[in-house]
This record gives C-alpha cells, sequence and structure tokens, in this order.
C-alpha cells in the first residue's frame, strides 16, 4: 500500500486521482473520518492510524504558511520537523520508503536554480524548518522533492485582478516578488514516479524561469483586452508590506525530468482566471 499523509490538501488531493498513481492508494487526515486512516501531527505519535504494511508514503502534511512558521517557530517547528520525522520512523519500521515534500525556501533565494546538491541556506522559519528535516529523512534512506510554487487553479489574488481590471480600476501587482510556477497534476505524477520507484536524495521540480507577479498582471490586461495603463507595478516595501523574506530568485536547477515551462503554467492560470 501506498499511504498518501494529508490527502485533504492541494497536492494530497491531485496525488489521488492522479493517472500514474499505484493501484493501492490510502490517505490521512487530521480530521475525524475522512479517510481510512487518521494521522494529526499535533497529536500524541500513537494515536496515528497507520496500516500494518507501507510499500511508499508521500509526506505533505505540513504548516506551509511563512508568517505562521516566523510567529510560532517552536509550535510549527514541532509539526514541521519532530513528528514528520516519527512519522517517517514509523513509516520506515513498516517497510515504507517516504518522498518528503519540500521547497526552494531552504535556499536564500540570491542566486536562480540552485542544485540538488548544493547545501541549504535558508532565510525563514519555514525554510529553516524544511532543511532540518529534510537532513533527518536523507540520513534514514528516504527521499526529498523540493518544490516551487505549485498551482491547481488560479488564486484569489488573479481572480481579484481580473475584477478590478473588468471595472478599469488599477491593479498594482509587485515587480519585485517572483515565483516559478508548477502545475500540480505536472507535481502529482513526478511524486509518484519518486514513491513507486523508491528514490533516494534530492529531487528536484521547479519552472524554467522566475516570474514577477507584475509580469502576470500584465499578460492578464493582455487577456482581458484592457489598457495596460491600468498594470501600475509596486514594490513590497512600497506596498507597505511585512514579509520574512522576498527572494530574489526561486528557480530551482532539475536533473531527473525537463523543466516545465513557467510561462505556460502561468497562461493556463490567466485562462482559469478568465473562464472563472
Amino acid at each position: 500500500m501506498f499511504l498518501i499523509v494529508g490527502g485533504d490538501g492541494t497536492l494530497g488531493t491531485a496525488l489521488q486521482s492522479a493517472p500514474s498513481r499505484p493501484a493501492d492508494v490510502a490517505a490521512t487526515s487530521r480530521r475525524e473520518q475522512l479517510f481510512s486512516y487518521r494521522v494529526d501531527l499535533v497529536a500524541v505519535p500513537d494515536t496515528w492510524q497507520l496500516p500494518d504494511d507501507i510499500a511508499g508514503a508521500v509526506l505533505c502534511a505540513a504548516v506551509t504558511a511563512i508568517d505562521t512558521c516566523q510567529r510560532d517557530p517552536v509550535g510549527t517547528r514541532a509539526i514541521n520537523v519532530t513528528a514528520t520525522v516519527e512519522l517517517a520512523r514509523r513509516i520506515r519500521e513498516r517497510g515504507g520508503h517516504c518522498v518528503f515534500l519540500s521547497t526552494n525556501q531552504v535556499f536564500d533565494g540570491s542566486r536562480p536554480f540552485r542544485r540538488e546538491d548544493e547545501p541549504p541556506g535558508p532565510r525563514t522559519e519555514y525554510g529553516r524548518q524544511k532543511a532540518e528535516a529534510e537532513a533527518e529523512l536523507l540520513a534514514a534512506g528516504h527521499g526529498v522533492l523540493r518544490l516551487t510554487k505549485v498551482f491547481s487553479a488560479a488564486p484569489k489574488l488573479f481572480r481579484g485582478w481580473r475584477e478590478e481590471l473588468l471595472s478599469s480600476r488599477v491593479i498594482r501587482p509587485l515587480e519585485d516578488m517572483v515565483f516559478a510556477p508548477v502545475g500540480v497534476k505536472n507535481a502529482a505524477v513526478s511524486i509518484w514516479d519518486l514513491a513507486v520507484n523508491r528514490v533516494s536524495g534530492v529531487v528536484h521540480l521547479s519552472a524554467d524561469a522566475d516570474l514577477a507577479y507584475s509580469t502576470v498582471a500584465r499578460r492578464l490586461a493582455a487577456r482581458l483586452g484592457v489598457s495596460p495603463d491600468l498594470v501600475q507595478p509596486t514594490t513590497v516595501a512600497a506596498a507597505g508590506l511585512t514579509v520574512a523574506a522576498v527572494p530574489r530568485h526561486t528557480t530551482l536547477a532539475m536533473t531527473r525530468w525537463p523543466p516545465p515551462s513557467a510561462l505556460e503554467v502561468a497562461d493556463a492560470l490567466i485562462e482559469d482566471t478568465c473562464n472563472g
């Protein structure tokens, strides 16, 4: 059996419906009776429900909000590091090989296309927690997949831009915040590849370029046929936003698969925005 820990999240949901999924798949949730097995990483480990035999597991459950980790480093570390490492140990006892989902945030964002063999150097608490968990799981022989930003659908931000633009109101997207978008279906196929083949070590999945949010906003305006003058980019500082860190780059170098096109993923999100 293959186990998806955190089956009710974006990636967990995509993994359950992916055509490439193994025949025997089960999912967990921290919510009671949602799936066959309940695993709440906040709860005492002895309350976790796990199958007796596990061929592989994908560890999706985590606190991923950067600001939340920054505000509560102790509480979020208990979930993202301590509980995750213990869960991986128990899965290993049942014969399972884990794929741990990590992030480009384990790097400081000062350079693009960070390699899989480069040592982490995070700037955020979230990145530090992921890097620490990575080290523990790698030492135990598990696999780590570092992902850039994964999308299942157009985010609320893009839909909000659409409404403003169609009402001929100015939007002010950030020009100094970037992302390397990956589609959730692509991510699910890649994750199952690693899980089924029991791949150890670090593997990256990233788009082929960083896109500024202002770039996507301009493409959305063009798609809607509105005046480009309605898109007036701003910066994090000028917008008065408080964020833990703003990386200059988020891309990761890939070796196992060809990188998806950032513009193609962004344009698909724009289509979803326009049709939603």
